[in-house]
């Protein structure tokens, strides 16, 4: 596999759109799971402001990545360039507005894309250091995690392990397709 963009593992690995409004939707079930008469603006400190910046970052991320998808979106050619009745010089001007007139609007999605990516990984990181600083009982057989003791501090654990899943597929997948591709192409060509 040729590589064109060197970030595109790292914009695989953070999450497609729909992975994001899925977390979205999913955060407000907990509301429903959580011990009568509480919601996340009861809890004070680092899990009231890790929970609702991971909540409406995974929205943000929707948006955002649903308009990078159109804005990279090539735009309609109205109709072909006939070479016959244009000048050669003519012709490869129109060719080359042809060919360039979206480049502003896929760079910017391409700004867009990135941007999102490193937001994303600043969220999560975010969320898990401050989560683990608030949430580990260290003793004489050394630290461990606590168990959660509310449904918000679950769905955080859950969100810190889908990252590391989705982290783990994404490196499978891209080790898979480069073997794949190594050895079958190699075989074929031999």
């Amino acid at each position: 596999m040729k590589v064109l963009d060197p970030f595109s593992g790292y914009r695989l690995a953070s999450g497609h759109p729909m992975f994001h409004i899925s977390l979205f939707a999913g955060s407000f079930i907990t509301d429903q799971y959580a011990q009568s008469g509480t919601s996340i603006d009861d809890y004070d400190g680092y899990l009231n402001i890790s929970f609702v910046t991971l909540r409406w970052s995974h929205f943000a991320l929707f948006i955002f990545a649903s308009l990078s998808f159109f804005v990279a979106q090539d735009s309609a050619i109205e109709e072909p360039l006939d070479k016959s009745k244009i000048s050669e010089e003519d012709f490869s001007l129109a060719e080359l507005k042809q060919r360039h007139r979206d480049s502003v609007w896929k760079l910017f999605g391409r700004i867009i894309d990135t941007l999102c990516v490193f937001s994303y990984q600043g969220v999560i990181f975010y969320v898990q250091l401050e989560v683990y600083n608030n949430s580990m009982i260290c003793g004489a057989h050394g630290c461990s995690l606590a168990a959660p003791k509310n449904v918000y501090l679950a769905w955080l654990y859950l969100e810190i392990s889908c990252f590391y899943l989705y982290m783990m597929s994404t490196i499978f997948y891209i080790v898979f397709h480069q073997l794949v591709e190594g050895v079958c192409l190699k075989k074929k060509s031999d």
